[in-house]
């Protein structure tokens, strides 16, 4: 599938050499980098999305052709943006903030000694929409959602997949924001720290009375009980990973990681205060009516 390119030249052709004027101009334009993760260019970086079916998956929605657009490298990462057609927000498909990230793991499992730096790619922020769709009762809108989603997520961390092992990355590491991202994540991501993991895995196994949307909406709202104790909680983003690397696996696959994830996993009960939720829905609600 053919694409246009949104970033500011200098480009190569597809899977041509860099030239000398694509690094310098890192340095000394003001348009920004004009290499993703500092060695892509847009069309290499589209030729890579296309090795892994998303342009195809787009058009079948009916968007093309496409349009990158590249961000600088910033200290909080480098965007990178797919639009239908145009840089225009109303034609926003996709966006990714990403950088690479050292991590010296705290955890000490078996050994003594602390476990080595690992490098990842880290998703800031990663954003999946059809401006087109609008949200159904079978897929209703989730928190900080404009529009639903493109049903592409097997593509993507395809495409993610990649980039790491290219980089030799040990894996990919995201702060999930709402409990929804951790859930919709769990089949291919962990939290790293297995106490975190088993509370994760205990609530989902506690919490399935209401549909996702509910849930996440819930709890963001506040409504989030522990156990019989009926203590209030609150989501706290916290890392979780995609391991990629042999050493990663190995930790993940530990007697020693397992043994203190299903300890927190038994230990741990939570329930939400589904009335109190029902009593705020209702009063945001109202108050949105009479504000129109």
């Amino acid at each position: 599938m053919s694409g246009q390119t949104g970033s500011s030249p200098p480009q190569d052709p597809a899977g041509g050499p860099l030239r000398a004027e694509d690094l310098v101009s890192q340095l000394t334009e003001h348009y920004g980098a004009t290499l993703f993760l500092g060695v892509h260019s847009a069309s290499d970086t589209l030729a890579r999305l296309e090795a892994r079916g998303v342009p195809a998956r787009l058009e079948e929605l009916g968007f093309g052709p496409l349009h990158l657009d590249i961000g600088a490298q910033l200290p909080e990462g480098q965007t990178l943006r797919v639009y239908h057609e145009a840089a225009n927000p109303d034609a926003l498909l996709m966006e990714f903030r990403l950088r690479l990230q050292d991590i010296a793991p705290a955890l000490r499992l078996a050994s003594v000694a602390p476990l080595q730096t690992m490098r990842f790619l880290r998703v800031e922020w990663a954003l999946l929409q059809n401006p087109r769709a609008e949200f159904m009762p079978d897929r209703p809108r989730l928190p900080d959602q404009r529009h639903p989603g493109l049903g592409i997520g097997h593509e993507v961390s395809a495409f993610l997949d990649a980039l790491a092992k290219e980089h030799r990355l040990d894996g990919l590491l995201f702060f999930p924001q709402h409990y929804h991202n951790a859930a919709l994540y769990s089949q291919r991501y962990v939290f790293f720290h297995p106490a975190r993991q088993g509370a994760h895995e205990a609530m989902m196994r506690d919490l399935k009375e209401r549909a996702l949307a509910d849930r996440s909406f819930a709890i963001d709202g506040g409504f989030l009980r522990r156990g019989k104790s009926g203590a209030p909680a609150e989501w706290s983003p916290s890392e979780m990973i995609r391991p990629l690397s042999r050493r990663l696996e190995e930790i993940i696959r530990s007697r020693f990681w397992w043994r203190e994830a299903r300890a927190a996993r038994k230990g741990t009960r939570w329930r939400i205060d589904w009335k109190e939720y029902e009593r705020w829905r209702a009063t945001e609600e109202r108050a949105a009516e009479s504000g129109r």
